[in-house]
């Protein structure tokens, strides 16, 4: 297979994008960061929006899922063009009362499993922390007020271990992990007779007082940096593909197809937890969103409805690539490759909101972009998962389509994508936000 520069170029942005969003909260700073960039006005939640015809605009809500946009005059006319994808992944979160000192005062500390992670790909590598830090500020103990530190360790400062074969004759033989017993990471080794902690080690990270830090909301990461790896280069391999490759398809596109469309790209947190959060899909954040943006234009409440009825819905997320290892989990009638074109995702109990004429639609759009699609059914007999798009749609009636694109061991700790794929993604969101 030959890969094309402009595919090498975009899985290479890809890369960066994967290393910068270690937590939601970093994604959402490389985001705005790159919104900032290119002329859009940030619009603070908690304050007056003032939003005229011609508008660039986004929001961060919670600093932990941002919805950007572009305005113009026709928006009740054509309605919105929506890419909705999340920025959450499965991890490792660390616990408030997370120190576990063993004999020797080696620092153990104390993790929970944030969504469905497959949890021996976490053991026996190098791991990183990252989130925020909360802390007293200056004047905390007159008003109470509460100070948040991005944190960012960067360096692998952790590990999980695996109990030797020796140790354990049966480790091949379909050994379960206990999430409260198995999945400790170590920190350090204290070298001293003296005790350590986690909040000493961030109080010295952050050059602040131990007994300033409140709380934390701190994830463990893979620390080994996203590689394109494969014979020809063929192949994307990183942490937390699922779902950044699609949060950044759509904000490239966003970024570099025509402002004088009314399109829309929403980057949600919580959907490995369900997504019933303030800032998840199943919450009323993006409807609130949108009756701000109609009330700021004095829009009635029938132009409001004709303007979401005349909408459109891509849910982005990541799909399943067969792999012959495990081919009795796949249709075979329905099975996908990786570098052989974005996914179209179906499912007769609307796990997806996919439709025949919204299929339809998408293909048009690959047809026309020169892109070549394929078609995703889970075997019959099998439960799947569900993504963004059905949840929305119990807030806003809008039709809409669930795509993605294929990719080994999702949920692993590290995953594995098709450069071909992405550019692919990429080229059809472009034909979407078209004029």
């Amino acid at each position: 297979m030959e890969i094309s520069k402009e595919a090498l170029n975009r899985a290479k942005d890809l890369c960066s994008f994967l290393d910068k969003g270690i937590t939601p909260y970093h994604v959402v700073k490389n985001v705005s960061e790159k919104l900032l960039e290119n002329g859009f006005k940030e619009l603070k939640y908690e304050e007056k929006w003032e939003i005229s015809e011609n508008f660039k605009g986004f929001v961060k809500y919670h600093d932990s899922s941002i919805f950007a946009f572009t305005l113009n005059k026709d928006f009740i006319e054509k309605g919105f063009k929506f890419i909705m994808s999340h920025i959450d992944s499965p991890c490792l979160k660390i616990k408030t009362k997370c120190d576990n000192l063993t004999s020797s005062l080696d620092l153990y500390l104390n993790v929970e499993v944030y969504g469905g992670a497959i949890l021996n790909t976490w053991l026996d590598r190098g791991l990183s922390i990252g989130g925020k830090v909360y802390i007293k500020s200056k004047d905390y103990e007159n008003n109470f007020n509460v100070e948040e530190k991005l944190i960012d360790f960067k360096e692998e400062v952790l590990t999980i271990v695996n109990c030797p074969i020796h140790l354990n004759r049966e480790i091949n033989n379909g050994f379960a992990l206990n999430k409260q017993k198995h999945l400790m990471p170590i920190m350090l080794t204290s070298l001293e007779e003296e005790k350590v902690s986690l909040k000493g080690v961030l109080s010295k990270h952050l050059n602040i007082n131990e007994e300033d830090i409140l709380d934390f909301d701190l994830y463990l990461y893979d620390a080994q940096e996203s590689k394109i790896i494969g014979a020809h280069k063929e192949f994307i391999q990183s942490k937390k593909i699922d779902d950044l490759a699609m949060g950044e398809a759509s904000l490239y596109s966003f970024l570099n197809s025509s402002h004088e469309e009314n399109k829309f790209i929403c980057l949600f947190n919580g959907e490995e937890i369900g997504s019933s959060i303030p800032d998840g899909a199943d919450s009323k954040a993006l409807l609130n969103i949108l009756n701000r943006i109609y009330s700021s234009l004095k829009v009635n409440e029938e132009e409001r409805e004709i303007s979401i009825y005349n909408s459109f819905i891509i849910s982005a997320d990541m799909a399943h690539a067969y792999n012959p290892n495990y081919g009795e989990k796949f249709d075979p009638n329905n099975t996908c490759f990786i570098n052989k074109g974005v996914v179209i995702k179906g499912n007769s109990n609307k796990k997806y909101i996919t439709t025949g004429e919204t299929s339809s639609y998408f293909k048009s759009l690959c047809d026309k972009a020169k892109v070549p699609y394929q078609i995703y059914f889970n075997r019959s007999d099998m439960v799947g998962g569900s993504t963004l798009g059905c949840l929305i749609t119990k807030y806003l009636p809008i039709k809409g389509i669930d795509i993605g694109n294929p990719m080994f061991a999702m949920h692993s700790c590290r995953e594995t994508s098709g450069v071909m794929d992405h550019y692919y993604m990429t080229k059809v969101f472009m034909e979407y936000f078209k004029k």
